[in-house]
């Protein structure tokens, strides 16, 4: 047929190679769980929505933070398939389901060719698979050759393009567009088994990805790992932010040279920390040597701050009678 998922991948090919520096753009995820997040979407959005929602209602429906990596690179890889679309930038961008997604999520056959056909289409819609597809078809090298070909001739990092592999793999399986004896046996539910992932420690030497791109202008070293709010942050040399480890990638072991002295990480909110209902009311300095906090648990009126002056107060008799020196009225 003219219009078999090869032919139309054949005619996406892009031949402009990235910028130095950059992978080329891929889906974060395969295109199995970028159908199950779809669904999730759609059930959120009241069965069959075509009004555009903003994107952070389909963060909660994934039950991810709005500013993380993986939220944004989730949202991207709905694109990519051809499964979203999108309007607006920014705060106001808002996405909702193709025509595409629909067919794919609505037929609930248990055995559907027109199905299977339309996760074809969309598996081979990212443009590097088209490409992969087109050069390739069902007969993929080995793992070392598809690595060369995409760090040597497609820009990608090292990283990236291990991670895209194994992606393409998973969703040319879950497409039914690969041979078994090539492209992996999937299991539970279309994902692949991944080798466990390498520790990042001090002294490291690591790279910053975001969505295929390398943020540093080289590899810099890891000077702190910190666990906040949940989530594992890293602290490279040369910035005081924090770096989810999500996005950070490995470029070389190592350790801290002897002779290095390692650089101060300043903490934020350093000191007594506010616990259960208690929260932080005022702060500042009160000399050249001395800062003051003022931490609270429950309401705080003019009732309250009242007792507090007389408090205070009463502390500074004490102190003053301590020193010899004559009270003044605050």
């Amino acid at each position: 047929m003219s219009d078999s998922p090869s032919e139309r991948a054949a005619i996406k090919v892009a031949t402009k190679k990235p910028r130095q520096g950059r992978s080329p753009a891929f889906p974060f995820i395969p295109i199995n769980k970028a159908i199950d997040r779809a669904e999730v979407f759609r059930v959120a959005e009241g069965g069959r929505p075509k009004h555009f929602s903003p994107v952070n209602s389909a963060f909660a429906a994934w039950k991810l933070g709005p500013k993380t990596g993986p939220a944004l690179q989730t949202i991207a890889a709905m694109g990519h398939y051809g499964l979203f679309e999108f309007q607006g930038s920014g705060s106001t961008r808002s996405a909702r389901l193709t025509d595409l997604a629909f067919k794919i999520l609505l037929d609930k056959q248990p055995t559907s060719p027109e199905r299977d056909a339309l996760i074809a289409q969309a598996a081979l819609t990212p443009a590097i698979h088209a490409e992969l597809w087109a050069k390739w078809q069902d007969s993929l090298p080995s793992d070392p050759t598809l690595e060369t070909y995409l760090v040597r001739d497609r820009g990608f990092s090292e990283t990236g393009a291990r991670d895209l592999i194994a992606e393409y793999k998973a969703t040319m399986g879950f497409a039914k567009l690969g041979q078994s004896g090539i492209i992996p046996s999937v299991d539970d539910g279309g994902q692949v088994e991944e080798s466990p992932p390498v520790e990042i420690v001090v002294g490291d030497l690591v790279q910053v990805e975001i969505g295929g791109v390398l943020q540093l202008a080289k590899p810099a070293r890891v000077r702190a790992v910190q666990d906040h709010q949940g989530q594992t942050w890293a602290f490279i040399e040369g910035s005081e932010a924090g770096v989810p480890m999500e996005q950070v990638i490995l470029e070389a072991k190592g350790e801290i040279p002897p002779l290095l002295t390692p650089p101060l990480l300043a903490e934020v909110n350093a000191g007594v920390r506010p616990s259960g209902d208690e929260r932080e009311w005022l702060r500042g300095p009160l000399s050249k040597e001395t800062s003051y906090r003022l931490i609270v648990a429950g309401d705080l009126g003019p009732k309250e701050i009242g007792k507090l002056i007389k408090l205070l107060k009463a502390q500074q008799s004490v102190l003053s009678d301590d020193d010899g020196e004559e009270v003044e009225d605050v």
